[in-house]
């Protein structure tokens, strides 16, 4: 998974904060990864519209970015791509924390009955009875 770190170590400590200011102003409109390209929407100061490409070294989850283009007058490695790789990060932490976590539970925790019949055992053995199947030799060699 693409970290903070790797974000910083592509685009530079200057560029990197200018990019985090952008996504807490929430300026990123949309960002999206199929295999080896990352694909994101940002408004600029201006509302301007700019489309960020950036190719990953693979299309493993694992991968780095190697090169990051913009539609603004920078055109590379700026506060955009920065921007739309710390979207794809708070993306992808989200989406750990989610599948992680345990589903929350609705019930008290109950101790099992291990002497009740099961419902299904019920009517499966209701079902046998009926039929008359019920006393039916079982050969267990």
């Amino acid at each position: 998974m693409l970290t903070r770190a790797q974000v910083s170590t592509f685009v530079g400590r200057t560029v990197y904060a200018r990019g985090e200011q952008v996504l807490e102003a929430e300026r990123v409109v949309s960002v999206a990864r199929n295999g080896a390209k990352v694909v994101g929407h940002v408004l600029g100061t201006r509302d301007e519209n700019y489309v960020v490409t950036i190719t990953m070294s693979s299309a493993s989850p694992d991968a780095r970015p190697t090169l990051g283009r913009c539609t603004c007058p920078v055109r590379l490695a700026c506060k955009h791509c920065a921007a739309t790789l710390l979207a794809l990060v708070e993306r992808d932490e989200r989406a750990a924390r989610t599948s992680l976590a345990p589903a929350p539970r609705t019930e008290p925790r109950r101790a099992k009955d291990y002497t009740r019949t099961p419902e299904w055992q019920r009517t499966f053995e209701g079902m046998l009875t009926d039929a008359g199947l019920d006393t039916l030799e079982v050969d267990d060699a």
